[in-house]
């Protein structure tokens, strides 16, 4: 036809029905007006091509610095164990009473914010100074915290804060071992009883007719944060030094 334009072999045509700017193109490139042909060269389709590579380039990075850590699971097992003995009885004494055939138990148990006695269905306070108590909260508080933290933590820094983690819950149960041990031998927690210790048992005479048995022992709360100071340790040997997808 005379008076058409001819593309060459670089150049496409596309029709457009509406004027809009192509959202794929180039941003140096300038919006397109209302024509019934656009014309594109191998210059035009270099540009756009380099510029969606340098797009996926740019979102590769992206996914590169969110990409999924290697979660060390001992070390967040570590923090939940130590947060779960907080809820727990470190130390429990228990009690039975046998009069006229008839025998009453009871129990007296430490936590780390309170001692209580409970007998029959029924609980009340205890009063002992549990000065050492509240400090070994603070340390399990940290512990947990410390042990959940280091296991996202990637390297050096994740291995150090949970070594923190180990050192502080290992701290917390020698703290509570050696107050406790220290309170009981000043006055046992229940007024009449014999010297009790971490670990006793034994038996005698309350009153006139009434025997009473007993038995002392450090419970799931003690025995959960020293699980947790293992794992804490543990953690280290199988803390990972690099992110998932990443050679060293």
């Amino acid at each position: 036809m005379v008076g058409a334009t001819q593309p060459t072999k670089h150049t496409r045509v596309l029709r457009k029905p509406e004027c809009r700017r192509f959202k794929s193109c180039p941003p140096d490139q300038e919006s397109y007006e209302c024509l019934d042909e656009i014309k594109w060269t191998s210059a035009d389709l270099e540009k756009r091509y380099k510029y969606n590579i340098d797009k996926i380039e740019s979102l590769n990075e992206d996914l590169e610095k969110v990409k999924l850590l290697k979660i060390n699971y001992i070390g967040v097992i570590a923090g939940i164990l130590a947060f779960i003995s907080l809820a727990l009885p470190w130390w429990v004494m228990s009690m039975s009473a046998t009069a006229l055939e008839i025998t009453v138990s009871g129990d007296v148990s430490i936590f780390l914010y309170q001692a209580t006695a409970s007998s029959m269905g029924v609980t009340q306070t205890v009063t002992m100074d549990l000065w050492f108590c509240w400090i070994v909260l603070a340390l399990i508080l940290i512990a947990g915290v410390a042990g959940i933290v280091g296991s996202v933590l990637i390297g050096k820094n994740g291995k150090t804060v949970l070594l923190i983690a180990g050192i502080l819950a290992l701290l917390s149960i020698i703290i509570f071992a050696i107050g406790l041990q220290s309170e009981l031998s000043k006055a046992p927690p229940v007024p009449g009883f014999p010297s009790v210790g971490l670990f006793s048992s034994g038996s005698f005479n309350f009153m006139e007719g009434i025997s009473m048995q007993y038995s002392s022992y450090l419970t799931f709360g003690f025995w959960l944060a020293l699980i947790a100071a293992i794992l804490a340790f543990v953690s280290l040997l199988r803390h990972p030094t690099q992110e998932v997808g990443k050679s060293p």
